[in-house]
């Protein structure tokens, strides 16, 4: 069973999702924090370029 838990870093909240006992954070959550980036999409728009 899965199992999700959210911290706080820097006044931005991240979900832990754990499953057999591996933790697995969550990046968007991560980057979502700034504020008007959308570091995913600038991610694969580089890459195609590459």
């Amino acid at each position: 069973m899965k199992k999700i838990s959210i911290i706080t870093v820097q006044n931005i909240d991240i979900s832990i999702s754990t499953e057999n006992n591996v933790d697995y954070i969550c990046l968007t959550d991560m980057v979502k924090g700034q504020e008007g980036e959308d570091h995913i999409r600038q991610l694969d728009a580089q890459s195609q370029y590459a």
